[in-house]
């Protein structure tokens, strides 16, 4: 046995501890060697070490990704710390049942992907956020009362390759809400079935909406209330009473408005019952002189298109051979991939042109089959399909 013999004082000198009356600096040290570290990166497993997912999302740090099986997760869930990832193991195969907010933020950073979300009632959202930024990526969100998505309190939030279907069907329930001097970046979304498609009344925040198929949404395909900048290209919108509506406090020449607060363009509007595009402007802001309501005068943008986008008779959101979008939408703006992941542009003409040109609306056509590559799998693609095959009227 070796003996090993130190001076007090030494001690405390090589520790850098105080003195502490009645406990021994070598009991301090032996007691930081025995407090576990946190290892970065760490992947918290739902069920198999975590009962529900909001007990991983309570001990979750930065970098952590609370990793879900298949299932039905009957919660409504609330982020702890920013920089967590929630994630499904199989996209759409977990199902997040709540009551509330299904899936709320506030005031966190974070990430959310591959989820069912679903069952918010009374004035609750599916995802809800405020301040911070989000990504909001590949999730299924359907059947909660108000909004599918609602940005609040300047969340800055990136929003792509979601299906949001069938939420508060009436009145001004959107499918994405944003408020409040939020901003966001929405890509590749199938937005159906709600009361407004996109409402943004950011006031000071702005939005690029690019590349998303809105179709059936009663009121609205996308509803502009005041605020700052917003570039909107590559998206279907059909089914509505209005395709896109204006309002606010703004320069009565609308063609004026429109290079104040929005760029619009290689947009496809059709079937939408009153009007394809109107304003509604209040010059002083507080209705005390001259409303200019009407629709645009002139028309934005000089590579809209308004024809039928034959869409898939089967789906209701795929383009069909021969559709008025394919090859006709914005390349400068075209993400990489389409919501089913299949990489864009491709040459879509009947026969091939040789030229590769972003298709407009969330999905880009393809003259082969998809083979089964859908991002909609199991139980929730057939939904889709039956709500879509049963809907009376459709719209093509």
């Amino acid at each position: 046995m070796v003996s090993v013999t130190l001076k007090r004082s030494s001690l405390y000198r090589a520790l850098k501890v105080p003195r502490l009356r009645g406990i021994s600096p070598l009991t301090v040290a032996l007691a930081c060697l025995l407090v576990p570290a946190r290892l970065p990166a760490t992947e918290l497993l739902v069920p198999e070490a975590y009962a529900t997912i909001q007990a991983a999302l309570d001990v979750a740090v930065a970098g952590d990704v609370v990793s879900v099986a298949p299932g039905l997760y009957p919660e409504s869930v609330r982020f702890a710390s920013d920089g967590v990832t929630l994630r499904s193991r199989v996209r759409h195969g977990a199902t997040i049942q709540g009551s509330g907010h299904v899936v709320n933020f506030s005031p966190y950073a974070g990430t959310v992907e591959g989820f069912v979300i679903t069952g918010a009632v009374d004035r609750r959202a599916g995802v809800f956020t405020s301040g911070a930024a989000q990504v909001i990526r590949d999730n299924w969100i359907t059947g909660n009362a108000d909004d599918g998505i609602h940005l609040s309190n300047g969340s800055v939030a990136t929003i792509e390759r979601n299906i949001i279907v069938d939420n508060a069907p009436t009145g001004y329930h959107s499918g994405i809400s944003i408020n409040t001097g939020a901003a966001a970046t929405i890509v590749n979304n199938y937005i159906a079935g709600s009361g407004v498609g996109i409402w943004d009344f950011t006031y000071t925040g702005g939005a690029d909406i690019f590349n998303n198929t809105l179709v059936d949404n009663a009121n609205f395909g996308m509803l502009f209330t005041s605020g700052a900048l917003r570039r909107i290209a590559n998206n279907i919108i059909a089914g509505s009473e209005i395709g896109i509506h204006v309002t606010g406090p703004y320069d009565p020449d609308l063609s004026g408005s429109i290079g104040q607060f929005l760029e619009i363009d290689y947009n496809l509007l059709w079937n939408n019952s009153m009007f394809d595009y109107f304003a509604y402007l209040d010059t002083c802001g507080d209705r005390s002189c001259e409303i200019n309501e009407g629709p645009f005068d002139p028309l934005p943008g000089t590579s809209a298109v308004h024809a039928d986008p034959l869409l898939d008779p089967a789906t209701g959101y795929e383009l069909s051979m021969g559709s008025p979008a394919v090859d006709a939408g914005d390349d400068a703006i075209c993400p990489a991939t389409d919501l089913d992941g299949q990489s864009r542009p491709v040459d879509g003409n009947t026969p091939p042109d040789g030229f590769a040109a972003c298709d407009i609306g969330a999905f880009e056509y393809l003259p082969e089959p998809r083979h089964e590559t859908m991002l909609i799998t199991g139980a929730a693609f057939l939904a889709l399909l039956y709500r879509r095959r049963t809907r009376v009227p459709q719209p093509y």
